[in-house]
């Protein structure tokens, strides 16, 4: 019941909020024309009218579908030619000054909706996930990464990115990274050394998100270190700690991360705490505190997993045929093609091809938790008779990192590498939450069925139950910005993607050397937004959703100030032309570039929606199959 309640607070969340900002800067230009004197054909809230009365000469309207709404202005129109009312009454073109004001409203509406909202974000403020770093230390590397193959080591201390000092978090400098186009230079301290690393950023096969998106990233981890925040008035408080003390010692284990903070605090379940801190360079013990057990209990089976990945394995693979002989298995995972990472199925298909020309090709495969590399497998000629065929295709599973000793899923027999396949049976369908389907196992115990080197193996784990302790303190901090700082933000991010996007643009047609990955497939439209918005307030809260709206009508404000003919610049543009030149354009200048624009805007809106409804179906995977056929040996 409170799942239900909860996705019918999402869903009238996504609905009010986002179909707010489209009606707020509708309702702009409704006042501003109103003010200005222009007719009114039309005001209406939602689309697809269930109700309307005329007022004045405005018919107002309420539409069945609660997404916004629209205001019909015929005397905003640029050329000034056969404009009538609802009627079909002749009425006098707008002012250009009139149209401008109006024009400017809409847009001016959004900003201002988004400042008031913004100083709810100031006051309340909104989670920033880590805390803000003036180096980030570099903990794990992919191996093959590009910033590995240009000299980026473990231990590298990253100080600036691109010539910029850093003082942010991982995620604004994950952002940074990513809107830049053209090669990238990290800046980093090495044995008291200054040593610039310079690479071209690439798409990293591993990060699920970005490599569905197509998005390059640093294909690096940073050390997270545990940056304590605790509570007023909290027992950690009075304890002595305060906020920014980086936690290095509890109960006398070490811990040298955030995530081993996390799992010691999780699993020693213990009500007594003795910490020690690093503030400002000295070691510092704080006063043994007690946590308090909450009413609220949490089933964990002791495993470190990741979320549902989607992998290219080899399927059906008998004993005694020539790639099992080789030391392959079934259930093996892809890695890599002819020594390239592969990062989607497009790069199998290519693999394959090339490999066809070369007469061999080469696997890495992972198996277990440990890669494995097979070369000099033979492909044949087309007219070859003695020939060896097997399946390529995509499966579902959640990755099982490690397995701590002495809990449930280690007492149960799961090992680390092991693949979940199942639950109770049914085959994964990529949008189960292994913690949530942990909580809700009964006591029966939690039917898995793992692969584990080629082999299907059912196991039962039975959850360990624990009240979830308040120990007084949290590791996500808060940050307060303004709402001009919000805006600043925004303008910005939208300045980086714009030319980014457009420099990608330019590289595809040979103009421009700086390489990008992101592309306007990378944009979303209302369908994807508002997926992203009902993901945020679900997985997070509503003040992160709020930060979103913030940022979306902002966004539709700055967007709609574009000079294009079908948005509000557009027509301050055309009011400013008559103004200059004394008389309106004429309609056969304008209605082609008009209905050009209109062409080009419905197209790619239609295009991003298409990409947003792939991201929509992503969470299931990929059914083709490609068929692989080696020589038989």
């Amino acid at each position: 019941m409170l799942d239900f309640l909860n996705m019918v607070g999402v869903v009238a969340f996504v609905v009010f909020f986002f179909g707010f900002c489209v009606f707020i800067h509708e309702l702009g230009h409704f006042l501003a024309a109103k003010w200005c004197g222009l007719h009114i054909n039309a005001f209406s809230i939602g689309f697809k009218k269930a109700w309307g009365k005329k007022i004045g000469g405005v018919d107002y309207r309420i539409g069945w579908l609660p997404f916004g709404g629209y205001v019909d202005l015929p005397q905003v129109d640029s050329t000034g030619s056969d404009i009538k009312d609802a009627d079909g009454n002749p009425l006098p073109p707008g002012k250009p000054l009139a149209r401008i004001i109006t024009a400017v409203a809409g847009p001016l509406f959004n900003i201002i909706f988004g400042l008031v909202l913004g100083c709810v974000i100031w006051v309340c403020g909104v989670p920033q996930g880590t805390a803000r770093m003036e180096n980030i230390v570099v903990e794990h590397i992919i191996d093959g990464a590009p910033s590995q193959r240009a000299g980026l080591i473990v231990g590298d201390k990253i100080i600036k990115l691109n010539g910029e000092k850093l003082n942010c978090t991982w995620n604004k400098f994950l952002e940074r990274f990513i809107l830049k186009a053209g090669t990238a230079t990290l800046t980093v301290l090495r044995d008291g050394k200054e040593v610039d690393i310079t690479f071209q950023p690439e798409v990293n096969p591993v990060n699920k998100m970005l490599k569905k998106e197509g998005i390059a990233s640093p294909w690096f981890s940073p050390l997270l270190k545990p940056v304590a925040y605790p509570t007023l008035g909290s027992n950690a408080s009075k304890a002595g700690m305060k906020a920014g003390d980086i936690i290095v010692d509890i109960n006398g284990k070490k811990v040298k991360n955030l995530m081993e903070a996390e799992y010691e605090l999780d699993n020693l379940q213990k009500k007594r705490y003795d910490i020690t801190v690093l503030r400002k360079g000295k070691l510092i013990k704080l006063k043994p505190f007690e946590s308090t057990a909450t009413e609220r209990q949490v089933r964990q089976i002791g495993v470190a997993y990741s979320s549902i990945l989607y992998h290219p394995i080899l399927s059906s693979l008998p004993e005694g045929s020539t790639l099992y002989k080789k030391g392959l298995r079934t259930g093996d995972e892809i890695i890599k093609l002819n020594g390239k990472y592969v990062t989607n199925f497009e790069d199998l298909e290519n693999g394959i091809k090339q490999g066809k020309k070369n007469k061999v090709i080469s696997l890495t495969v992972m198996r277990g938790g440990k890669d494995y590399s097979f070369n000099g497998i033979k492909i044949p000629a087309e007219n070859s008779s003695s020939t060896e065929k097997v399946d390529i295709v995509y499966k579902k599973w959640i990755f099982i990192n490690s397995v701590t000793k002495g809990k449930p899923a280690d007492i149960a027999g799961m090992k680390d590498g092991d693949k979940i396949i199942k639950f109770y049976g049914k085959a994964l369908t990529g949008g189960e939450d292994f913690k949530q389907i942990i909580q809700t196992s009964t006591e029966k115990g939690l039917e898995l069925t793992v692969l584990r080197d080629g082999k299907e193996v059912n196991i039962v784990v039975h959850p360990q139950v624990f009240n979830v302790q308040d120990f007084g303190f949290e590791f996500v901090t808060k940050r307060y910005p303004s709402p001009l700082t919000q805006l600043k933000e925004v303008v910005m991010n939208s300045y980086r993607s714009l030319k980014a996007v457009g420099t990608g643009i330019l590289y595809k047609l040979g103009l421009s050397d700086q390489k990008t990955s992101l592309g306007l497939k990378n944009f979303s439209g209302p369908v994807g937004i508002s997926a992203m918005i009902g993901k945020i307030v679900s997985h997070g809260s509503y003040i992160q959703g709020l930060a979103f709206i913030v940022m979306i009508t902002f966004s539709l404000g700055m967007l709609n100030l574009m000079p294009l003919p079908v948005l509000d610049g557009g027509h301050i543009v055309m009011a400013c032309i008559q103004i200059v030149i004394g008389r309106p354009l004429p309609a056969k200048i304008v209605d082609p570039i008009m209905n050009l624009c209109a062409i080009m805007l419905i197209s790619f809106m239609l295009y991003v929606t298409v990409y947003d409804f792939l991201r929509l179906k992503g969470d299931s995977a990929p059914s083709e199959t490609i068929t692989l056929t080696v020589c038989k040996e």
